[in-house]
Formats: C-alpha cells, structure tokens, sequence
C-alpha cells in the first residue's frame, strides 16, 4: 500500500459566506477535499475565506493573514509537508499566499499555485513593487494552475519558464450530474433570464438595466429578469429599477443556494454575465451545465469557455447597445436558446465536470 502524501492545503472551506451566499472557491476547494483525492492525499487545510462581506479593515485582516501564516509555518516545518497548494487571488490576498509559496520553495516543498482571480491582470501588467513580486512567485512556483487558455497564454508570456509542464490548464468545475437533470422551465407561463452572483458594478449589473431601458417596450413580454445574488450595489441597483419602471420586469432575489438555485436555474432559459473583471466565472459555467443559454464579455476566461462565440453569445464589456441586442436575440428565437443551450452544456460535460479537474490534479499533486 502506498503512503499517502500530504498536502498543505490553503484555500476556502466555509460552507457558506457570512451573508448565506456559496462562492465558487469555497466549491472548488472543498469539492477537490471531499472528492476520491482524498484516497491518495491527506489534506491540512488552513481556512483562508474572508470573515465578512465587505472585508474587515486593514488590522484586523492582517490579524487574520498573521495566524493563517503562523499556521503555514508550523505545518511547514513540522508536518513533513510534500506539496503545498495554494488558491489566491489579486491584491492582499496574492500578497499573503504569495509569501507562503516562497517560503514554501525555501523549504523544498512542491508548491502549486491557483490564481483565481481576473484583477491579477491589473497588477500583471503595472510597472511597480507589486508586479516584481508576483513575477517572483510565478516563477518560483512548481506548478501554475490556469484557468482557461487565455490565462495560460498570458502567463507563460509574462513569466517564461523552460519547464514545459509548469503552465497547467484546470478549468472552472462542477459536479455536471448535479445540474444536467435541471430541466423545468418550460412549465411556466414566464421565460426568466438571470443574473447570478454579487450584486456590485463591476459585474455590470448596471450595464444590464441599461440595456433593459433600451428594449423593455420592445421585448417580449414574458420575459422576466430575476437578480439573485447581494452585494455593494443592492440599494443602487433597485433605485435604478424603480427609476426605470421596470418593477414588472425585474425581480431581486437575494442569495439563492443550494437546491434553491438549482430549482431557480432549472426554470431560466439565458443567465447573463456581463463583467467587467473576471477569471472564469462558475455563474456561466453552472448556467451551461443546467443547459441555459448564456451571455457573457469579453474579459479573463469567458471567451475560452463559451468557445468565442460558439456555446454562447459574447459582449464587449461595456456595451450597453450589445448586450440589448444579445437580449432581443434569445428573447426572440427560442430556438436559438435551445441551439445555444446544447452546444454549452456539452462543453460543461467535456472540459468542466469535476471528474475532468481530479485526473488533472492527480497529475500535479
């Protein structure tokens, strides 16, 4: 029987954030822990998600990052540690996980490195203190866990490296079973569309009410906007709805999870995700899995994963005119949901179930 290894792992493993949402790095994390890896790794998991939304201010989240690192270091040193994985994201949180991969290598532990998040762009490409040490631990990191092609693209061009295999593509996943079977909206009067996620500017929830100011006299009908998600925006968002007498048009919902968002994206024909910063955003990969039409900009992984227009319809981030028109088009043509809807839940299958991510990890672990 082989020994297992054992895997220092830094990531998110709430079952919930504190106002009851499920982010998608809680999923991914706690899904590879309770995955068959667990067959062949023994985790030690360090809990790194945020304790409230928004963030707590500066001193107390560098109360926070002390234990967490104080919790890294002792593993390290008196664990026998084999690989370390990480899951950050841009700003504070590279900052803090990217000193936990340097003092990883510092030890001689295999370090895997997730980055998860689209502002990584931003700091990639400025010319500063910052930019310097993320090339550091890019480049000082064993593995790197991309997100979709683009990413790797990019990365491998702004941190060369002569190891062929340190650039590795581990898309988004879901558990496909879980959403494949999803399949009652059609046993309602209404067609929905739907934006899941926080409900913040930056994921261009305005950019949508907009676009609905444009075309509500002319859309048919029974098409219902549903907002599920909180965030930031809330209050503004709603005004902007009552403002724009859409209040027939449009309801919020507030978080949704669990069976509750599967029953919500069962009965959704087009989940709309128009950011203007993203990674690779599981909002779209769950619509395609529970075979929704989706929309989605032109930013981080999104063209990798609707496959540059073929398994769904794609905007500039921004465009207020284009996204009115991608609405009409769906709300339309029926069948081009349907067409669309298809060709996106098979990708889902292909490339982002679980499954697909586990092999892929059992390669790097």
């Amino acid at each position: 029987m082989s020994i297992k290894k054992n895997v220092l792992f830094v990531g998110s493993f709430k079952d919930e954030c504190k106002d009851g949402g499920f982010g998608g790095v809680m999923f991914a994390c706690s899904s590879l822990v309770q995955s068959e890896l667990s067959q062949y790794y023994n985790w030690i998991l360090i809990d790194s998600s945020s304790v409230s939304v928004p963030p707590p201010n500066v001193v107390i989240r560098s109360l926070f990052a002390l234990k967490r690192m104080s919790k890294v270091i002792y593993s390290l040193l008196f664990k026998k540690v084999d690989v370390v994985l990480l899951f950050l994201g841009a700003g504070t949180s590279f900052t803090e996980k990217g000193t936990m991969a340097l003092f990883g290598k510092l030890l001689r532990k295999k370090v895997i490195i997730a980055p998860i998040s689209g502002h990584l762009l931003d700091e990639i490409y400025k010319i500063n203190i910052k930019s310097i040490f993320i090339k550091w631990v890019m480049q000082s990191s064993d593995v790197v866990v991309c997100q979709s092609s683009t990413w790797l693209n990019i990365f491998s061009e702004k941190f060369p490296s002569k190891e062929t295999d340190k650039y590795v593509i581990i898309e988004n996943w879901v558990d496909y079973r879980v959403y494949a079977s999803l399949n009652s909206r059609y046993s309602e009067n209404k067609r929905y569309f739907l934006f899941l996620g926080w409900i913040d500017e930056k994921k261009g929830v305005f950019v949508i009410i907009e676009a609905l100011k444009i075309i509500d006299s002319v859309l048919p009908k029974d098409v219902v906007f549903y907002f599920a998600g909180s965030g930031a925006d809330v209050d503004n968002l709603t005004r902007k709805i009552e403002q724009y007498n859409l209040l027939n048009r449009v309801e919020m919902l507030g978080w949704v999870k669990g069976a509750e968002k599967l029953k919500l994206l069962g009965k959704t024909e087009v989940v709309i995700l128009p950011s203007y910063v993203e990674g690779y955003p599981n909002t779209l990969v769950e619509g395609m899995a529970s075979g929704n039409a989706v929309i989605g900009s032109t930013v981080g992984g999104i063209p990798d994963l609707l496959e540059n227009g073929r398994a769904g319809l794609i905007i500039k981030e921004g465009n207020i005119e284009e996204l009115a028109k991608a609405i009409l088009y769906f709300a339309n043509f029926p069948e081009k949901v349907n067409e669309f809807a298809l060709i996106g839940q098979k990708r889902v299958r292909d490339y982002n179930d679980i499954s697909y991510a586990i092999k892929q990890f059992k390669k790097i672990l």
